[in-house]
Order: C-alpha cells, then sequence, then structure tokens
C-alpha cells in the first residue's frame, strides 16, 4: 500500500534532517506523495519551489487563522493555477490561541471559502475550539 502524506509543512525551518533527508525517510516508509501545506502569503514561493523540484509533492496556498487579513484572495488567486496546487489552505478558525482577532479570522476564511467555491478547488481546514462556528461556515460553501 501507498501512502499519501496529505498535510505538512515542508518549508518550515525546524525539519527533522534536510529536506531531501525527510522526502527520502517518506518515500522509505512507503509515502508516495506528500502535500505540503500553505499558511501565509510569505510562504507561497517557498511551498511552490518544493513541490516543483519534487515528482510526488504537491501544495496548497492559503492564509491560516494565525495570519489572517482581508483581501489576501486577491493575491492567492494568482498562485491557485499553478499545476501542482491541489486545495486551498490551510485556513479555518482558531479560538484558542486568537494571534488575529476571530472576526478577521471569519472573514479570511469567508473570501478563502468564496474563492475555492469559486474555483471548484478543495479546502484544507484549521479549526481550534472552533469547530460549531466553522461548521456552520462551511455549509454557506457546499
Amino acid at each position: 500500500m501507498t501512502l499519501v502524506d496529505s498535510h505538512c509543512h515542508l518549508d518550515h525551518q525546524d525539519l527533522p534532517g534536510s529536506l531531501e533527508e525527510v522526502l527520502q525517510r517518506a518515500w522509505q516508509a512507503d509515502v508516495g506523495a506528500l502535500v505540503t501545506i500553505g499558511t501565509s502569503l510569505a510562504d507561497v514561493k517557498e511551498v511552490q519551489r518544493i513541490s516543483a523540484a519534487h515528482l510526488c509533492v504537491y501544495h496548497t496556498v492559503g492564509i491560516h487563522p494565525h495570519e489572517a487579513v482581508l483581501g489576501a484572495w486577491k493575491h492567492l488567486e494568482s498562485f491557485v493555477g499553478h499545476p501542482k496546487c491541489c486545495a486551498i489552505g490551510e485556513i479555518g478558525l482558531d479560538h484558542y490561541y486568537k494571534h488575529a482577532p476571530v472576526s478577521l479570522q471569519r472573514e479570511c476564511l469567508k473570501e478563502q471559502l468564496a474563492l475555492a467555491a469559486h474555483l471548484g478547488k478543495p479546502v484544507v481546514i484549521h479549526s481550534r475550539e472552533a469547530e460549531e462556528e466553522l461548521l456552520g461556515l462551511l455549509k454557506d460553501y457546499v
């Protein structure tokens, strides 16, 4: 059986070894594909670069609730067409840490959900202590 790591952060500096070592260990463990998750506008080009450089690596683009900003979808839209971009994410709500105000998280999420719906892309969701509200918002986009 071949496995897929559907949520990893290959662009993070705290990888256990080099990127090449991490990928080699994944392939040795029968992980046939990996999806490295975008979390901010600042990391879009890096997750694209990583996926473009490795045949079995794909990526997402999105604004994590900790990084919530309004209007981010305008910038994301130009990156979603990349052939190895498989989803919008990591998007959602975080009522635990609240690094960004919940109202800002909510609006940023709605913008990204609308973009995903418009483009027919799946989403990668982050939810921490926000499940009920998040599910209510998601119903508007399915």
